[in-house]
């Protein structure tokens, strides 16, 4: 008969626990999201770059008209000078769905033309960064409860480019809005 050691046996549960742990770990960091999430929630490095003190007024239409960077996306990193920025634009709520990873998924048409569309996203506020912006966040989504489905707004938020995919609602060119971080009835 052989004789298992306490190394032998301390190995097996490692093994054994490891898919566990990593598994646990997965799902605790993805109900906040993936794909470039650092910079959809202003925490990656580049972050302090951007340009909260010179928002850029502008419309659907033109953000739509940017190109598609011929670049790879960097997963932790902005591309300049749209990530960078801050845009302020006039829109109709077409629609809103809540994503699995808790974000408010708004589809905008553009106040002009309402067939030109693209995707405004607010962050779950226990996904932020820090405390100054989950109250962006709870404050902007509190804002859009207020506002009728077709109902027009004013929206600030940060440049993104995503990953082109089947989005509803989204840019031709995959440029979104997120975070958005600021949204209030359009009043003529």
């Amino acid at each position: 008969m052989r004789f298992v050691t306490l190394k032998t046996i301390v190995g097996i549960a490692l093994f054994i626990a490891m898919p566990i742990f990593v598994n646990a770990q997965q799902s605790t960091s993805s109900r906040c999201g993936f794909e470039r999430w650092n910079v959809k929630v202003l925490s990656d490095p580049d972050a302090k770059r951007v340009r909260f003190d010179s928002v850029v007024e502008t419309s659907i239409q033109q953000l739509n008209a940017i190109p598609i960077p011929e670049i790879p996306y960097p997963l932790n990193g902005r591309i300049a000078p749209h990530e960078l920025t801050v845009y302020r634009i006039r829109a109709v709520v077409i629609q809103i769905l809540t994503e699995s990873d808790g974000d408010w998924h708004i589809i905008l048409g553009d106040s002009s033309n309402t067939q030109i569309r693209m995707i405004g996203e607010i962050p779950s506020p226990e996904c932020a960064a820090n405390d100054h912006h989950r109250q962006l966040y709870a404050t902007a989504r509190s804002a859009l409860r207020s506002v009728p489905r077709r109902g027009e707004v004013v929206l600030e938020g940060v440049g993104f480019f995503d990953f082109i995919h089947n989005q509803k609602g989204r840019a031709k060119n995959g440029f979104e809005l997120h975070p958005v971080l600021f949204i209030a009835p359009f009043n003529r």
